[in-house]
């Protein structure tokens, strides 16, 4: 049986990572490191966790880093980040760089379905002071076929930007564009999910040209810039983590001279359904959204309800369950209760200034501010993670005064908007699927009604 804080992990999708930043205690000193020697000192490690061998990575670890991380959740960490990815398939590269006078290695691996990079961080005795594990992004081909092409783009500038795909219909003139925003984790641009393999923003993107209508989608920050956002410790915000990205997605959708400027549209899946009333104010230039499983309730409410059902149904005493539940519903209370100017510490193992960023976005309080506007709500009956009797008809309720909403909800459809086998946890996906072709017809139906 998994422990509780294992549960509440894998539910939230949490990365093993610490925190470097603070371990610098030679600020004023000159360090030189043996790279050759450091570099195989990480390979080392990693080949280690390949195979289940993750005492000798915390041998290897200073006293200080020691007291936070042991041998078993150094194991947590690197299972819940490898184990949907398929099997190990080569090392790519190894590099080094001192920092702060530390010694900071990443070894990049291939996998079957995405690239990892470990990043070890070296005092001046050789000893760990810090790993991070996080997915990179894996160079995609542009793709072509008869109805739709894809070229490569980039949202943002510089070092910070990311890698992202514009799919463009074949035989259109000036297609309205369609921005797709990730839900929660980190994703890359086609939002692979499941062991499967399984590509959401792929399917709709691709699915959505053959129709006439163009779509941006992009690596998510969290998926291809890991280690820029952890550097921001405690002060990460949703801003930091989607939002900027969307804005930047925004401007260069506007700037585009293949498509219609004046068409531009957003579709939120998750996550990224429960931020889009927020964007959707923020960016009078987006003619209407999609919120696709998204919700207008706070993802405080929704982890509740997500833990209450896994809880009861897990292998545990009435006692175990009562204790889980009391703990997960302490750390809702937590977010609940955050006021600005009064935000320290972590709930559930992310920064709480995070979590009141997220309540400050909560779509219940953009909503109604944007009154008579383009709307498309989209739902699964077999969703196990937003509910249809609770997150659907919240969204008809809020929105009955509104004319330009437009509501669907596809029976059998899971999270994803693929058919589901009927289990209630993330099994669900990983068997082979596609969105479902109702879906996407739907989409575009009503991407063409707003001309």
């Amino acid at each position: 049986m998994k422990s509780w804080k294992r549960l509440i992990a894998t539910i939230l999708g949490v990365i093993l990572c610490m925190n470097i930043t603070s371990c610098n205690n030679n600020a004023g000193q000159s360090a030189s490191y043996d790279e050759a020697e450091l570099t195989q000192k990480a390979k080392e490690y990693v080949n280690n966790m390949l195979n289940g061998e993750f005492q000798p990575v915390v041998d290897g670890m200073s006293k200080k880093l020691q007291k936070k991380l042991d041998a078993a959740a150094l194991e947590a960490g690197w299972a819940g980040t490898v184990e949907t990815i398929g099997a190990f398939k080569e090392y790519v590269s190894t590099a080094m760089e001192v920092k702060d006078n530390m010694a900071v290695v990443v070894v990049t691996s291939r996998f079957e379905q995405r690239g990892i990079n470990t990043t070890f961080t070296f005092n001046q005795e050789n000893l760990l002071e810090g790993i991070w594990i996080s997915y990179t992004a894996v160079e995609q081909s542009n793709a072509s076929a008869d109805g739709w092409k894809e070229e490569s783009i980039q949202i943002g500038q510089g070092e910070s930007a990311l890698n992202g795909k514009l799919t463009m219909p074949t035989g259109t003139d000036k297609p309205p564009v369609v921005i797709l925003v990730h839900g929660s984790g980190a994703q890359d641009m086609d939002e692979t999910i499941g062991k499967a393999n399984n590509k959401v923003f792929r399917d709709i993107a691709q699915g959505l040209a053959e129709q006439g209508i163009a779509t941006i989608r992009y690596d998510k920050r969290s998926y291809a810039k890991t280690e820029e956002l952890m550097a921001l410790g405690e002060k990460i915000t949703v801003q930091d983590e989607v939002l900027n990205d969307v804005s930047a997605a925004i401007q260069l959708a506007g700037s585009l001279q293949q498509v219609d400027s004046e068409r531009v549209y957003l579709l939120g899946h998750s996550l990224g359904g429960m931020l889009a009333p927020k964007i959707a104010a923020d960016h009078p230039q987006v003619k209407g959204f999609v919120s696709m499983a998204g919700s207008l309730r706070g993802l405080e409410d929704i982890i509740l309800d997500q833990n209450k059902e896994a809880i009861a149904a897990a292998d545990a005493t009435d006692d175990q369950k009562k204790q889980g539940f009391a703990q997960v519903e302490a750390e809702v209370n937590k977010i609940k209760e955050l006021k600005a100017g009064n935000i320290s510490g972590t709930i559930f193992g992310q920064p709480a200034g995070y979590w009141y960023s997220l309540t400050q976005a909560s779509g219940l309080q953009y909503v109604q501010r944007l009154g008579e506007y383009p709307m498309l709500i989209l739902q699964g009956s077999a969703d196990f993670q937003v509910y249809p009797d609770k997150d659907y008809p919240l969204w008809q309720e809020t929105l009955k005064g509104n004319s330009k909403a437009e509501f669907h909800l596809y029976e059998g459809l899971n999270h994803l908007m693929m058919a589901s086998s009927g289990v209630r946890d993330i099994t669900d996906y990983d068997s082979p699927n596609q969105v479902d072709q109702t879906v996407i017809d739907d989409i575009a139906a009503w991407v063409k009604a707003q001309a």
